[in-house]
Parts: C-alpha cells; structure tokens; sequence
C-alpha cells in the first residue's frame, strides 16, 4: 500500500515537472501572438522532446570517470557499469537516472554514485562478483 502511494506521488511529481518545463516556449508565444492551437501544438512538441530526452537519457546516462581511476576502469568495465545504471530505478519508485560518477576504483573493485532526475542518488560497489548496493536511494 505504501510503494503504491510512493510510485503515485513520484510518477504525478515527474509528470508535472516535465509539463511546466515542456511549457515555457509555448508560453512565450502564446503571450506573443495570442494562439491557443499555435500553443497547444508547440506544448506537445516541446513535451514529446522532453520526454524522447528523458529515455534516451534514461537509458544512455552520463558516466564521468576522474582520470586518477581511468586507468582502472576497462571500455567492458564502462559498459558494464551504464548497464547496471540505466532503467529507471525499480518498479516502485520510477526514477530516471542522468550521470553515473566513479568515486573510487582500484584492481578488486570500482564505487560508483548515480544521481537520479529530480530525487537523490545511489551508490554502488562492483566487483567480479557483480554490482550491490551500498547506499539505496531512500
């Protein structure tokens, strides 16, 4: 009942987050030339670019690797990690991930932080046994 209630108020807080940023064009020219089918088209637009970006991005986040670890950090080890990164979150919390952070590397092991769109961040240790959680996003 609870994750119910959370996966509610995430998806209707992103929602109404991609509208109000999807309708700052189609406001300026609604003030400028005073068309309601000229706005609602460009709303649209503007709302399916945002939302094309959004799982793109969803999908493809951003990997920074400061170059202290680059050098333990394989092209395999890199695509790995945006696999394990990429999706939203879980079921129950649909939050979009947009940059993946390597905070520390060495030979057994890589730690890596992602910050998700609009709510917090994770952190996550991979080693040759796999990816685990070091830090959940609540």
């Amino acid at each position: 009942m609870i994750s119910s209630i959370i996966s509610l108020l995430v998806y209707a807080i992103q929602i109404c987050i991609a509208v109000i940023i999807a309708s700052i064009i189609p406001i300026f020219v609604f003030k400028k030339w005073k068309r309601k089918n000229m706005f609602v088209i460009l709303l649209l637009l503007c709302l399916l670019i945002e939302l094309l970006s959004i799982a793109h991005l969803a999908n493809n986040p951003f990997l920074i690797c400061p170059t202290e670890y680059c050098g333990f950090i394989s092209e395999e080890d890199k695509q790995n990690i945006i696999g394990y990164n990429s999706g939203i979150y879980s079921k129950h919390i649909p939050v979009i991930p947009v940059c993946v952070l390597v905070k520390h590397a060495d030979d057994v092991s890589i730690i890596v932080e992602t910050y998700y769109l609009i709510f917090g961040h994770t952190e996550m240790i991979i080693s040759d046994d796999g990816p685990s959680y070091l830090r959940n996003l609540f």
